[in-house]
């Protein structure tokens, strides 16, 4: 333990922010600072990240204060975050140490709010629609959807640039993956029909739909106008339809600042 003549500890300047290759800090790389005399090495992990980032929207209040955090005058002015947008897996993730960091120190008396943002618009998250491939447990054989109740089979997401209208391509699907490429098929009347579920858009899952090919299909203006008319708190940005893997054309409203008003309806037709 250090003795209270060398506190507080200066961090040292950090060159790169890396990680440090075994699940430490970056801070640990710096071995000159880590390694004290006698054989005694300093902490490096001694808070999450969520410990700096729950309560420095108070700092921003009052930056230039060497005595408090925050001060009164500037909390009273400030209070609360009026608005806080965020999508569910960070809401859960920040949002609720935040507000357990806010309790704590409203309980410590250092902040005189006991809630730390008035409101929260969840946006909720961009799903996309999987497909699904079903291989039969210890095998590399893969069964069609509407026969695998009579096998023991295992679900893995196929990429989605692999499948059309449920359909997968056997021959691009073995060249997607090395391990693939001798598997067995089981298919039903010539074809391999994959499942599908709507769920989070990610890479793990295979199911991006990047937005530059929806701007090469139905043109920027209409992405763009899109987006503009999307209300913040809708859970959907885009979605694909079950039998067509492409995104849906959006309606669109066109509201011109004038006395008339202009509105244009998008549609697969006029596409």
């Amino acid at each position: 333990m250090l003795p209270d003549s060398d506190l507080p500890v200066d961090l040292p300047e950090v060159s790169s922010y890396k990680p440090a290759g075994d699940g430490k800090s970056p801070l640990a790389t710096n071995t000159e600072w880590v390694n004290l005399p006698g054989g005694l090495t300093r902490e490096t992990d001694t808070m999450p990240g969520y410990a700096g980032s729950s309560w420095y929207f108070l700092r921003f209040m009052d930056p230039q204060n060497s005595e408090a955090f925050v001060g009164a005058d500037k909390e009273d002015y400030w209070r609360s975050v009026d608005m806080y947008v965020g999508g569910s897996e960070h809401a859960v993730g920040h949002l609720m140490y935040s507000r357990m960091w806010q309790k704590v120190l409203h309980d410590l008396g250092y902040v005189h709010m006991d809630e730390p943002f008035k409101r929260l618009i969840n946006q909720g998250m961009i799903q996309g629609r999987s497909n699904f491939v079903y291989r039969v447990s210890g095998e590399n054989t893969f069964v069609s959807r509407g026969l695998k109740g009579a096998y023991k089979t295992t679900r893995l997401n196929v990429d989605i640039s692999l499948v059309k209208d449920d359909i997968l391509d056997v021959k691009a699907f073995k060249k997607w993956r090395e391990d693939f490429a001798d598997a067995d098929f089981i298919l039903e009347e010539g074809e391999y029909y994959c499942g599908y579920e709507v769920e989070k858009m990610s890479k793990s899952k295979y199911n991006v739909i990047n937005p530059d090919d929806i701007v090469d299909q139905y043109g920027a203006d209409c992405f763009r106008m899109y987006e503009i008319k999307r209300k913040k708190d809708e859970p959907k940005w885009y979605e694909r339809e079950p039998k067509q893997h492409q995104a849906k054309p959006p309606n669109i409203e066109v509201w011109m600042p004038s006395k008339y008003v202009v509105s244009m309806i998008v549609t697969n037709s006029s596409i």
